[in-house]
């Protein structure tokens, strides 16, 4: 993966690009990521796929037992 770097990016594009990130709930990077893939045709990535993956979820029965037992 290579690195990219902006500079002198103006006040008014840093400020929409952190507002459309957090409409999104991703990070700025993310953002930006995203919104490059979108500029030239590329097929926008799930980042939260490869980044933000959850917690391993358990079945409520499961979780319900192990409340109850005190662990």
């Amino acid at each position: 993966m290579a690195t990219l770097v902006l500079s002198d990016v103006p006040d008014e594009l840093n400020a929409a690009l952190e507002a459309s990130a957090e409409r999104n709930h991703r990070s700025k990077e993310k953002e930006a990521l995203h919104l490059l893939a979108a500029s030239v045709g590329a097929t926008p990535v799930d980042w939260n796929e490869f980044f933000d993956r959850p917690r391993r979820s358990f079945p409520k029965d499961y979780t319900d037992e192990i409340r109850r037992s005190g662990r």
